[in-house]
């Protein structure tokens, strides 16, 4: 029998059911915002790059309304971009990532239809991809729980995606040039998570002239500023949002508040050397007053707060001369989520990290490098006696003892031609967790393969592994970083895969995948049907299936792309004699299709998205054991927007409005079966309008 543990009961469980129950503003993906490794468009109207093995990337620009065309070279020595994982200024060469790796360029992913602005949906609409619920901006990647992927902005961990955690993002979408996404096998250097990777790159071309931005919505407003000057240049961004006035008028008693702010600046130490200061935050608040639960039937529950915030700061140094680079970065956090009655956990972090790199003309390349992380945490548990509040700290069973802990983890990759049209990528690293508890320690590999069989066809295949400590299955400030068991999940991840050019541009990925989890939590092992007021066990899974992408390589009037998944899952846990069952996430057909006509100054668009049904697990009545697997029915959804961009006086104007759900479309989400009969269980509608103005200087 695994041992059970017990994560923090009601207020938790209050944000993930909004998750779950209401959904989130958006998903985003544009045609155009998706490139292969071996494809990199900078904006709407940029030129079509060259294919080669490895080619530049194009800062975005924050989706003016006519962005000029901005072809790079595409050699494989003459790439310029961001430094690895620290934001290097604009001649330091990009990595070369895993062959399975998608780019997904950010200057104009925040106009995706029922986008409302956050390019970071864009991975929603990814082959392998399934979200927890229709609207709501947390995945499963390839049988892997939201709480497994690894995010970064600029190189910087992200313990939260979104506002009030399904909201809209923290990081403003000029803050994001390019995200590298990759769905499985990654490379070396990103560790300590066993599902995928989005590193979000900060833009990192030059600043030769002041620019800004201010956009007005129903719901916040944000602004971003970039100055140059003599030896450096500075970026600053952020959001201030104000839904309560409108909420207030639909949900009586509900009160929302969000902000975030993210600055960069660079400084030229000379031709070869520059230093660089990164800081962003986030502060969110979500209050349930007694009026709010009266709506519910239920009047003598206390009012509840929410609070979740983070902010990072970090001091980089970087080198870079001839074949060589150089990097280094301290930097420091603090995360707080807190919970009234139920939970406040907060963590103080102390980071470093540093790699050097070596790329020979050649076309081999190799790279070191080492992080370590120190954390500080404490955990608060509010409870009640004789009618006054008194705290416990780490009064939780499975976050006992868990005060202080540090991480370190190496890595080594080595990329080289083994023949003509043959790269072989090898990538390994070391992992170690010390703590209160007995030490963990992970070793894992990552191999790739990639052949350029003809001018128009490339194949390759992938293998590693990966490890991670058991967290919360939604990411949290604070909570991602408490481990609620003594061992460590592992995963096992394969994939292959042929990418072939079409005439017109069109370019098609297809591709098979088979991953393992070992000592994952997932949501259907939570008892009471979806509560995390009750225990939490790890779990084995299994999925495997087929990938296809297709879009137009070079943008035009038309663009459009479209992404399938045919795939399968399995589950399997020891607890409570559950056994074998087919987990939430085995959702055998996936399609998602975009559709965008530029008309002038007028564009229209449109997206598409089906799934078929995902499997519902009725437990009986002590709450444990599976009576019933009651395989639901197919949900679709079509999301719309219509934009008008004109000149005025100085500045770029864009109108705009979208529409998430326009057909009012309710998404099945369990079923009650009674003595043989079944019904289906419907989410509320979601329907998101959303309007906004936006000028650019």
């Amino acid at each position: 029998m695994t041992r059970a543990t017990r994560p923090p009961p009601a207020g938790i469980a209050a944000l993930v059911a909004l998750a779950l129950g209401l959904g989130s503003t958006a998903r985003s993906q544009r045609p155009e915002d998706v490139e292969t490794p071996s494809t990199s468009v900078g904006d709407a109207s940029a030129a079509a790059v060259a294919h080669t093995d490895e080619v530049d990337e194009a800062e975005g620009t924050g989706g003016e309304a006519t962005p000029a065309p901005r072809p790079e070279p595409a050699s494989d020595d003459e790439a310029r971009a961001r430094g690895p994982v620290y934001g290097a200024r604009a001649r330091v060469r990009a990595p070369r990532g895993a062959p399975s790796e998608l780019r997904i360029a950010g200057s104009v992913g925040r106009d995706v239809p029922g986008a409302l602005g956050d390019p970071f949906r864009a991975v929603e609409s990814m082959p392998g991809v399934v979200s927890i619920r229709s609207g709501a901006p947390y995945v499963y990647v390839r049988g892997a729980p939201p709480a497994s992927a690894g995010h970064q902005w600029d190189g910087i961990p992200l313990p939260l995606l979104f506002h009030l955690a399904l909201g809209p993002a923290v990081v403003h979408p000029r803050m994001v040039a390019t995200m590298h996404w990759y769905p499985g096998v990654a490379p070396a250097r990103y560790g300590r998570r066993m599902g995928a990777t989005l590193e979000a790159e900060a833009p990192t071309t030059a600043v030769l002239e002041t620019s800004s931005e201010l956009e007005l919505r129903l719901l916040d407003a944000n602004g971003y500023l970039e100055v140059p000057w003599r030896r450096g240049e500075l970026r600053v961004a952020g959001r201030y949002g104000y839904p309560g006035p409108l909420l207030a008028l639909f949900v009586p008693g509900l009160r929302l508040q969000y902000w975030d702010y993210q600055a960069r600046a660079r400084f030229d130490l000379g031709d070869e050397t520059h230093a660089q200061l990164v800081a962003l935050g986030s502060h969110d608040v979500y209050a349930a007053t007694p009026e709010l639960a009266s709506l519910g039937g239920v009047p003598d529950i206390p009012q509840r707060d929410v609070g979740l915030d983070f902010h990072r700061l970090e001091a980089r140094l970087l080198r870079a001369r001839g074949p060589w680079e150089a990097a280094g970065a301290l930097r420091v956090g603090w995360d707080r989520s807190f919970f009234e009655s139920d939970l406040r956990v907060e963590l103080a972090e102390l980071a470093a990290r540093a790699h050097v790199e070596h790329r020979s003309a050649s076309g081999h390349r190799w790279r070191v490098g080492v992080d370590v992380a120190g954390t500080a945490s404490d955990v608060v548990v509010p409870r009640r006696a004789g009618g006054a509040p008194t705290e416990i700290h780490v009064d939780l069973p499975a976050l006992a003892h868990e005060v202080g802990r540090m991480a370190a983890g190496v890595h080594a990759e080595a990329s080289w031609r083994v023949a003509d049209g043959t790269r072989l990528q090898l990538g390994t690293r070391g992992d170690v967790w010390l703590g209160p508890r007995a030490p963990l320690g992970s070793a894992d590999v990552r191999l790739f393969v990639e052949q350029v069989v003809q001018p128009w066809l490339e194949v390759h295949a992938g293998a590693g592994t990966a490890h991670q400590p058991a967290v919360f299955v939604v990411p949290l400030p604070g909570l991602s970083h408490l481990p609620l068991d003594d061992t460590l999940g592992r995963a096992w991840q394969t994939e292959a895969g042929l990418s072939v050019s079409l005439p017109h541009d069109v370019r098609v990925r297809t591709g098979a995948f088979a991953h393992h989890y070992d000592r994952v939590l997932l949501l259907d092992t939570v008892p009471n049907g979806g509560s995390l007021a009750d225990e939490v066990v790890p779990s084995e899974a299994r999925a495997w299936g087929l990938e296809l992408f297709v879009r137009r390589e070079r943008p035009g009037p038309v663009r459009g792309w479209l992404s399938y998944t045919l795939a399968w899952a399995r589950a399997r846990t020891e607890a409570y004699g559950i056994g074998s069952f087919v987990p939430d996430f085995d959702v055998r057909h996936t399609l998602h299709a975009v559709l965008a006509v530029s008309l002038g100054r007028l564009e229209l668009g449109l997206r598409a998205f089906a799934q078929s049904g995902r499997m519902a697990n009725a437990k009986g009545f002590d709450r444990t054991v599976p009576i019933y697997a009651q395989r639901l029915p197919w949900f679709g959804r079509i999301d719309a927007r219509l934009s008008w961009h004109l000149r005025w006086g100085p500045a770029d104007v864009s109108v705009y409005a979208e529409w998430l759900n326009v057909l009012l479309a309710r998404e099945p989400i369990d079923a009650r079966c009674f003595f043989g009969h079944c019904e289906q269980v419907y989410a509320p509608t979601v329907a998101v309008p959303n309007a906004g103005l936006r000028a650019q200087w």
